[in-house]
């Protein structure tokens, strides 16, 4: 560690990773090197520094899954009936967690098969997704619908089509809220 070495702790007092802290300082380059650029000073202030100044963070963690035990562990905490839904509609389709917080109760279908069993699923086509190939129609399990049909309608007063009321960000997508949500619980 030298001297001008940054370290920086997130709020939990967990070292933040060197990238989150090169990203931060990158903000702050553009506005010194626009500085410098536009006359407001003489000096290059940020690449005077820059060599000496390095970010000392904790190293990346590569996600994995959960066990299952963790995952029965997880199911079997106390959470508002909302979060469960989601985590298990999260957990048995696969789908991404910003697809089925924007669901709305008319992307809900059952329909029957010709030896009559009934199938359940999400049609994703026209809403807000990743990619082209993320418009698809996912699968939802039967138990997995019941629960659906039990959750409360009309709970999203500007939105009264939408199963849930993790609010929308600018972008039109709401899994930073519900992505808060579920790792309060997943912590």
């Amino acid at each position: 560690n030298s001297p001008n070495s940054i370290i920086v702790q997130n709020k939990r007092g967990k070292l933040v990773a060197a990238g989150t802290i090169n990203r931060r300082f990158a903000a702050i380059r553009g506005v010194l090197r626009y500085a410098y650029t536009q006359g407001y000073t003489e000096h290059r202030l940020w690449d005077d520094t820059q060599s000496i100044v390095t970010a000392k963070g904790a190293k990346k963690v590569k996600p994995r899954p959960f066990e299952p035990e963790e995952e029965k562990a997880l199911m079997a905490s106390p959470m508002p009936p909302r979060d469960r839904l989601l985590l298990q509609f999260v957990i048995t389709t696969g789908a991404r967690l910003d697809e089925i917080a924007l669901l709305e109760w008319g992307q809900l279908h059952s329909d029957k098969t010709e030896d009559g069993k009934t199938v359940f699923w999400i049609d994703v086509i026209d809403s807000i997704v990743k990619n082209n190939p993320s418009k698809r129609r996912i699968p939802v399990l039967s138990k997995v619908w019941d629960l659906i049909q039990q959750h409360p309608k009309s709970t999203n007063e500007k939105e009264p089509n939408r199963l849930f009321t993790y609010p929308r960000g600018k972008d039109g997508k709401a899994q930073n809220k519900a992505s808060r949500a579920m790792n309060a619980h997943c912590r």
